[in-house]
């Protein structure tokens, strides 16, 4: 007999481990030498609610818990540096599972009176392991009371907990502070940015040299008080003009002005395009749009006509210069009229666009918030479907069990298993539960179609499996009833040959103690019979692609 961990085998690549949301407690707290059991052999840290592994090293709690995780996450079992370090070879026994673990009590007991001391500086405090992890009078934690332990600050920086009060008041950058201008809330950190739009910051006018002007009042003071502000040319030749001088500068730069009056229209129609190209505009638009187009090609061809006369006058002397510069700047403001016009029509084209873009939106969002119930309503279906699926085999068991002690367990498609456990797919197959009796002891059978351990690619592995019941509390373990296991004779003979083994549990084996998880470790008989002969014997124990499999489990007064 022999024991059959029961695990299904794949690669996998060492996952190095970090400690980012799990580990033990820092090893700063054992002042002098310790033992190095008294490490986790994922984290390397002292150990925090220990449990030892399968394969005997030791492991925090925490930490297992975040190889379970990454486990399922990289969907790739991850191994134990310390069998890797000792040149282990066996994948099964040095990988990482959580139900594999069980509490190291023994070790905690020998932590707890080991002398240590706090991590965190400067603190002083002293005493045995079992005050600085749990006080027995207090119930209080050292490491988490202690004044001195290091807080995450909103603002990102470490903060021992008796100076978090200080820092969010003097130093944090993310404390709210008064603007001195305003008495608005700001964030400190942020105080550079809100100085820079602050409407009663005071300010210098930097035509007359006036201080103290809130920024909310400087244009008012440019526009009505200041003597001789500097104005922008209202033409927008982007040139900063004194306000005595305006009228000087628009009558000298008058040619200036109507060739940039004509490249804004130019804009104005090239805008109206794009807007049209990028929304997908209706044909309500395109008489409107084709009409204002005619429109700006006239007036660019008037401002040409404009520009040329401008020189030309340019090109004269006398009095007839002053006639004719009248005559331009009245030609120029009945053009800054048509294009004010224009420019309300186009205005009026680019609101319609973006009311018809808005409910655009609308209705993509609508429409994402249907995709999303439809996300939502598969996701229920699928599940419902998984709670049907689960429900069938529980019904497939329940039909299945007996409560007699034996299993005569029928496995069809033998041929397809068998290639699936020689590929790695699926590696071992699972009998339905059995009962000694209907309160007594839940069991079930474990096939490995291609053998498994000492028999792996040469023998038909079978095994005996303790489960997890309803009423192992009032049953006795550990389990000791002998196991009977039989591979049945097909041929329909008087004196059938039925393949044999029966073992009587080992009282002291983990295998047979009341179960902590789902099922205990399998044991059984990796050898217990040469595929050569199952494939020699094809008619007699193999028939129609088809095996049965015999339990008998001997119950007389089973838990009683």
């Amino acid at each position: 007999m022999a024991t059959g961990r029961g695990e299904e085998q794949c690669d996998a690549s060492i996952i190095t481990p970090t400690t980012d949301g799990h580990g033990g407690y820092p090893v700063e707290i054992f002042p002098a030498s310790f033992d190095d059991k008294f490490k986790c052999n994922y984290c390397n840290l002292i150990l925090k609610d220990p449990l030892q592994g399968f394969c005997g090293h030791r492991f925090c709690k925490s930490c297992i818990q975040y190889v379970q995780q990454l486990s399922e996450r990289e969907k790739k079992p991850v191994k134990c540096q310390a069998c890797l370090a000792d040149g282990s070879p066996d994948e099964e026994y040095i990988t990482l599972r959580s139900e594999q673990m069980f509490p190291d009590n023994a070790v905690k007991r020998e932590m707890a009176n080991v002398s240590v001391v706090c991590a965190n500086k400067p603190c002083n405090w002293k005493g045995p392991f079992k005050q600085y992890v749990v006080n027995v009078y207090t119930l209080q934690k050292h490491d988490t009371e202690c004044p001195h332990t290091p807080v995450s600050c909103t603002c990102g920086m470490l903060i021992a907990k008796s100076r978090m009060t200080e820092h969010l008041n003097r130093e944090c950058t993310s404390r709210k502070i008064a603007c001195r201008y305003c008495n608005q809330q700001i964030v400190f950190g942020q105080k550079d940015d809100h100085n820079a739009v602050c409407p009663k910051q005071p300010l210098c006018c930097g035509s007359c040299g006036k201080k103290k002007i809130p920024r909310e009042k400087m244009k008012e003071h440019l526009e009505k008080e200041c003597p001789n502000p500097r104005l922008f040319c209202p033409l927008g030749c982007e040139e900063m003009v004194e306000k005595s001088k305006m009228e000087q500068h628009l009558k000298t730069n008058t040619a200036l002005h109507l060739q940039m009056i004509g490249q804004k229209i130019e804009a104005i129609d090239q805008e109206v395009r794009n807007s049209l190209a990028s929304g997908g505009m209706v044909r309500g638009f395109e008489t409107a749009i084709t009409e204002l187009n005619q429109r700006v090609q006239g007036m660019e061809e008037d401002l040409r006509r404009v520009v040329r006369g401008g020189s030309s006058l340019g090109a004269t002397g006398g009095g007839d210069n002053g006639a004719a510069n009248a005559q331009l700047v009245e030609r120029m403001r009945h053009y800054e009229e048509l294009v004010t016009v224009l420019h309300g029509e186009n205005q009026r084209c680019i609101t319609a666009l973006q009311s018809i873009e808005q409910q655009r939106q609308a209705d993509r969002q609508i429409l994402e918030t249907y995709e999303q119930k439809i996300r939502t309503l598969e996701r229920v279906v699928a599940l419902k479907d998984v709670m049907i699926s689960e429900m069938d085999l529980r019904l497939l068991s329940v039909e299945l069990a007996s409560y007699d002690g034996t299993l005569c367990w029928k496995i069809s498609d033998f041929s397809r298993k068998r290639q699936d456990a020689i590929t790695g797919r699926t590696t071992s197959i699972y009998s339905p539960a059995f009962y000694t009796e209907r309160m007594g002891y839940k069991m079930c059978a474990r096939l490995y179609p291609n053998g498994d351990g000492m028999g792996k690619g040469s023998h038909l592995s079978l095994f005996f499996v303790l489960m997890r019941g309803h009423y192992d509390s009032l049953l006795k373990f550990p389990f000791k009833q002998k196991v009977t296991l039989m591979l049945l004779d097909q041929s329909g003979r008087d004196n059938p040959e039925n393949v044999v083994d029966a073992f009587r549990p080992d009282p002291s084996s983990s295998s047979f103690k009341r179960p902590s998880t789902e099922m205990n470790i399998a044991s059984g008989c990796p050898l217990f019979m040469p595929l050569q002969q199952l494939d020699a014997a094809v008619g007699k124990y193999l028939k129609d692609d088809t095996i049965f499999i015999k339990v008998i489990v001997d119950c007389p007064g089973a838990g009683k």
